[in-house]
């Protein structure tokens, strides 16, 4: 689906928590995951995070290590100046040391200005940089 307007800009981890929760399955280590990202450019906010994670693998340097994740994103702030909130459903891949992620707009989540948003989007590192890039209509 085409949509009619895009969004994007640069964000930063402001924080990451992990938790470990019960059991070994088949090896791999589950982690639940509580961050903050905040987003500047024509997404300017924040994203409040709340993922499962599985790693593929036991490494001790957490960012040598292959995860797959999922969760939602709680965004507080504007799109191309439109200021409001909503959530965003995600899914991705941590490879290293780098994520990628697709996700898209929760139904009816859009409240002020972004009441009726609809839209798809992804981030990933751009080397040191971490991008994020939406595709969206407000209705």
């Amino acid at each position: 689906m085409s949509l009619k307007h895009t969004a994007s800009g640069e964000f930063s981890v402001a924080s990451w928590e992990e938790q470990d929760l019960a059991g070994d399955w088949s090896g791999l280590r589950m982690a639940k995951i509580d961050a903050e990202f905040v987003c500047k450019g024509e997404i300017e906010g924040t994203l409040l995070v709340a993922y499962y994670m599985t790693y593929g693998d036991k490494t001790e340097d957490p960012h040598d290590r292959t995860a797959q994740y999922a969760g939602y994103l709680a965004f507080d702030g504007s799109l191309n100046g439109k200021k409001g909130t909503c959530t965003f459903q995600d899914s991705g891949v941590y490879r290293e040391g780098s994520p990628f992620s697709a996700f898209s707009v929760v139904h009816d989540s859009g409240k002020g200005a972004l009441a009726g948003l609809v839209g798809h989007g992804l981030y990933y590192a751009d080397g040191d940089v971490m991008r994020i890039k939406l595709e969206y209509e407000i209705a």
